[in-house]
């Protein structure tokens, strides 16, 4: 079957559903103008739920109340010191420059309460954004931000307009290549192994990760074959479909050696061979 879309994102995550969001935004004036967003597991969040530790930004509210000094230059130079020469200075520039309107639109848009500040690694200043705790506990960072974008693309999809569709268990398998050397749209596969096209204007890749290989053959094997096999907290899910779709179509690949790896990890004691682990994450070293 094939359909159409003026916009598709392919992915899920948080990269994924605040493409959808802006785009639905950005052309919420605009007459049948429609968006589509393919996942390919059951739900939405990818490895973005999992993050626990905060988001980074400067010059927000919550550094203003808490009286931080803290700069865009001091952010990318903190960056850049990080890559050990290999950043990509455009790209530190974007990161460090728009993370005051990320953070922003998390706490205007969707009401999200980023109110605790910490200092983690590399940072000459507290600008990690975290949630307050609730009864002594914390909030994960990650599962909040994205259950609540995946609330609001819940209402655009159930409105009745037709501006916006989410398929879940939807594998894509294929871009599709327009005449002009572009992309013209994507090929999916359902869970019941049926075969769709969707036509688009535009095509947004919001996935890519390839952390979840584990030990099967593939892009970790490929490029970093010294971690294939290790221990990860990435769902395995996370196997680099986004690379193999923009690479059949011609993309370079870039810097896929540097792969992170956290020094912390929880073990279950009742399965400590289980290849997936839960992540001690940053904010447990830096705040003890």
């Amino acid at each position: 079957m094939t359909t159409r879309a003026n916009i598709v994102v392919i992915g899920g995550g948080l990269a994924g559903m605040s493409a959808a969001l802006e785009a639905l935004h950005q052309t919420r004036n605009a007459v049948g103008v429609s968006v589509a967003l393919l996942e390919k597991e059951a739900r939405t969040g990818g490895n973005s739920a999992k993050a626990s530790s905060g988001i980074n930004g400067v010059l927000t509210r919550t550094q203003k109340a808490q009286g931080v000094a803290d700069s865009v230059k001091a952010f990318a130079r903190d960056t850049e010191r990080s890559g050990h020469g290999r950043s990509n200075e455009t790209l530190v520039h974007k990161l460090t420059e728009d993370s005051t309107a990320a953070v922003t639109w998390l706490q205007k848009e969707f009401g999200l309460d980023l109110d605790v500040l910490a200092q983690l690694g590399g940072h000459s200043a507290p600008r990690t954004h975290r949630r307050p705790e609730v009864g002594g506990k914390p909030q994960p960072v990650g599962w909040g931000i994205v259950s609540a974008l995946a609330e609001r693309l819940g209402a655009f999809a159930r409105d009745g307009s037709g501006r916006f569709r989410l398929e879940t268990g939807a594998r894509v398998t294929q871009l599709l290549k327009a005449s002009d050397g572009g992309v013209a749209g994507a090929e999916y596969e359902t869970a019941n192994g049926a075969r769709h096209r969707v036509q688009a204007d535009v095509v947004v890749l919001a996935t890519g990760g390839f952390a979840g290989e584990g030990a099967r053959p593939g892009f970790l094997r490929q490029f970093a074959p010294q971690l294939a096999g290790l221990a990860s907290t990435n769902g395995a899910f996370a196997t680099g479909d986004g690379l193999r779709l923009a690479s059949a179509l011609g993309a370079a690949l870039v810097d896929m050696d540097q792969v992170q790896v956290h020094p912390t990890g929880f073990v279950a004691a009742a399965d400590p061979a289980n290849p997936t682990k839960f992540l001690a994450a940053e904010a447990l070293r830096g705040e003890g």
